[in-house]
């Protein structure tokens, strides 16, 4: 059985029942749930064409929505209907029984992740950035996936999960070892959830893949998966042409998260002794996407290699190697010499209490005649606030559908104002751009 025939619902049990085929938009009707119309697709007995209540069937807003109540938990919950059920006759007119509403998808505030884009200094995982990567090249990084700092543990790192409609869905709160790189386990793992440390009450966490805002960012770059944050940001680093997401864990590619990449090619890179069940992931998800799964890491690790479980992130902090395929990146991003010298400077500033929470406080006076180029953000906020949105999803490009049109133009809006003129956010401002010719045309 196929994923999203599974997802669907279309072939189990309920066989006597189908989803209605669309015929036009009178064939999809208001969620119960989310409350979006011409979302809401309805169960129909497949001989019949008789519905079974405006409650049973499938919302298409799998991501924001996900609501789905099937035939058969229709007849578990409203057994006086089920025809295989003997009737109580000592009963009046039964009632139909809604199911239990699902939560939303919980989401977090830009304004929370935006506070936590300081205090690289005091950042581990920022720090092991700067010596594995230089000044630069890790600032770019680190901006590209809204690295942040946390003071749940001193010289924490938050990885913001970001979806590819610039939804906050959560962040992963990590301590790192600045100098090796490696996670603190001792006395404990440190681990944590954003949403936890701030105590949200009743939080739906609905995971996304770390980086999937790339998607929408750069729609026609390459897509790789890796397993963990760390590698995923030390890869783009490397090879920038890729879009670099990560997983987060090993048992995380899961249909649902995987939706994204709907009718994509992605490469998965697993870590050493997980090839194979990554191999039969990639198969039972073909109908998403079409994986290919590198045994780079699996042919190539030596025993000692393969029981630590190394991954990309273990090869790309050695010297370079022909055995993570270097010979193939003709754009090696390596640190230089003038990047260590500018590192220890920093170093020697933070012993000192003399570094501030700008980013790496790297070559300021540069950066002080450097003329950033000024979007017109004012004008399209004015646009956007003026204009009726369509209330049905729309496909800008390759990237895939805008669900919800007011939740992508106030992320995309804040991020722009934010960074106004800097050049790897100017995606954003491309995407809002198009947009607003986009709803110009149509309206």
């Amino acid at each position: 059985m196929s994923a999203l025939t599974d997802l669907h619902g279309q072939m189990n049990n309920d066989f006597k029942y189908i989803l209605e085929p669309y015929k036009g938009p009178s064939t999809r009707h208001v969620c119960p749930q989310c409350q979006k119309k011409k979302q809401f697709t309805l169960y129909i007995d497949q001989h019949t064409g008789q519905t079974l209540s405006n409650l049973v069937g499938l919302c298409n807003r799998a991501v924001n929505c996900g609501y789905h109540y099937t035939p058969k938990q229709f007849f578990q919950d409203n057994k006086e209907f089920n025809p295989d059920v003997k009737p109580n006759t000592t009963q009046g007119t039964p009632q139909i029984m809604e199911p239990q509403n699902k939560k939303p998808i919980s989401i977090i505030s830009f304004d929370i992740l935006e506070k936590t884009l300081k205090a690289y200094d005091q950042n581990h995982f920022a720090q092991f950035l700067v010596k594995r990567l230089g000044n630069k090249i890790a600032e770019d990084v680190a901006g590209l996936y809204y690295l942040g700092t946390s003071k749940h543990w001193k010289g924490a790192t938050v990885f913001w999960q970001i979806d590819i409609e610039g939804l906050v869905r959560t962040g992963k709160v990590m301590l790192y070892d600045p100098d090796t790189g490696k996670r603190i386990k001792e006395p404990f793992p440190h681990i944590n959830w954003i949403h936890k440390v701030l105590k949200y009450k009743d939080y739906n966490l609905n995971q996304c893949l770390f980086g999937e805002h790339l998607l929408s960012m750069y729609p026609e770059k390459q897509i790789a998966i890796v397993e963990s944050e760390k590698t995923a940001m030390l890869c783009a680093g490397h090879l920038p042409e890729i879009n670099w997401l990560a997983s987060g864990n090993l048992n995380n590619l899961s249909a649902k998260r995987l939706l994204c990449l709907k009718g994509k090619k992605v490469m998965l890179y697993p870590d050493a002794g997980a090839f194979k069940i990554w191999k039969d992931k990639a198969k039972q998800l073909k109908d998403i996407a079409s994986f290919t799964v590198s045994d780079l890491i699996e042919t190539r690790a030596t025993p000692e290699q393969l029981k630590e479980g190394y991954d990309m992130a273990d090869y790309l902090t050695l010297p370079p190697s022909k055995s993570v395929g270097r010979k193939e990146c003709e754009q090696t991003l390596k640190p230089t010499k003038e990047d260590y010298n500018t590192l220890e400077s920093n170093q020697r500033a933070f012993n000192e209490d003399e570094v501030n929470d700008s980013f790496f406080d790297e070559l300021k006076a540069t950066q002080t005649k450097e003329k950033l180029e000024v979007w017109p953000v004012k004008e399209l906020e004015e646009y956007f606030n003026k204009v009726t949105l369509p209330e049905e999803p729309i496909q800008l490009d390759s990237s895939g559908p805008i669900i919800d049109l007011q939740k992508f133009i106030e992320s995309n809006l804040s991020i722009v104002k934010m960074h106004n003129g800097k050049g790897i956010y100017k995606p954003y401002f491309d995407r809002l751009t198009q947009l607003k010719k986009y709803l110009q045309k149509i309206s």
